[in-house]
């Protein structure tokens, strides 16, 4: 990163903006160059000043917690948020779960651009934790913004209540490796059902040095595309969800969790990109 751009960077992250990544300034991933998603959407690097301190905002990179939860909950969520060595940071503390979002939390687009499916996109981020530990439960997912508490993901043909979207899982730790998942959810709250594709790394994956974690969503072949630091794994079909979730809007939820030991952890991101076709 050249000198400029790195000054650029300190300034627009010391007052809460989405600063221009170190990636930003390389060729265009992989994943997006192989569909022609060469329009940068956003590449940020996150800090703690860009989450939301109101929960209620509208104008903010980052929002902490879930849609679902209060917000007197969500807010609680700022105090698992620092930085490390200039790297922002989920520091899970051993209990319930940590996680900040792209989208309000009110279903809408806040400063980061929601992605349309219709149009295609990619999206990846660079992530490492401090340990290894199977225990440890950290997510990178695409989620719609049409999946909310308002159902905005039901079909106005299906029984009412009845929802259809995708959970895209660009990365999450299961039995000490990472996976990448596609699942196709559908129902009536609170007996949905899903089907689910899934890819893990072999055995022996090492979280503690970053990977890239990518993930493209083509919506003429009706294909989601998995990708690891740049290399393709999982190419999961979509042929059996309704045609309505590629005219959805995706956003991305970095979440730590544990998977049950709760043993304490940090997961560090240097960034999140999005490209797409216009």
């Amino acid at each position: 990163m050249n000198r400029s751009i790195l000054l650029l960077a300190i300034v627009l992250a010391a007052v809460g903006q989405p600063a221009v990544s170190q990636t930003s300034c390389v060729a265009i991933p992989a994943g997006a160059a192989a569909l022609g998603y060469t329009v940068k959407k956003y590449s940020i690097v996150p800090t703690v000043a860009m989450v939301s301190t109101t929960d209620t905002n509208s104008t903010s990179a980052l929002y902490p917690g879930e849609e679902t939860s209060s917000v007197a909950a969500n807010l609680q969520e700022l105090k698992s948020l620092t930085t490390v060595n200039g790297v922002f940071t989920l520091n899970y503390t051993g209990a319930g779960s940590h996680s900040v979002s792209s989208e309000t939390h009110q279903a809408t687009q806040g400063s980061t651009p929601l992605l349309l499916g219709s149009n295609g996109f990619y999206i990846e981020a660079g992530i490492r934790l401090s340990t290894n530990d199977a225990d440890h439960y950290p997510e990178f997912l695409i989620m719609p913004a049409e999946h909310n508490t308002s159902q905005s993901d039901h079909i106005a043909s299906n029984p009412s209540g009845f929802e259809n979207w995708l959970e895209i899982s660009a990365m999450e730790e299961q039995s000490g490796t990472a996976q990448s998942n596609l699942l196709n959810w559908a129902g009536i709250y609170p007996d949905y059902t899903h089907t689910m594709n899934y890819w893990r790394a072999p055995a022996g994956f090492n979280w503690t040095i970053e990977h890239i974690y990518g993930v493209s969503f083509d919506p003429i072949a009706r294909v989601v595309q998995f990708y690891l630091d740049g290399k393709p794994t999982l190419k999961a079909s979509m042929a059996n969800a309704p045609t309505i979730v590629d005219t959805y809007h995706y956003y991305f939820d970095l979440g730590a969790r544990s998977h049950g030991k709760n043993d304490p952890y940090q997961m560090y991101v240097s960034y999140v990109a999005a490209y797409s076709n216009k």
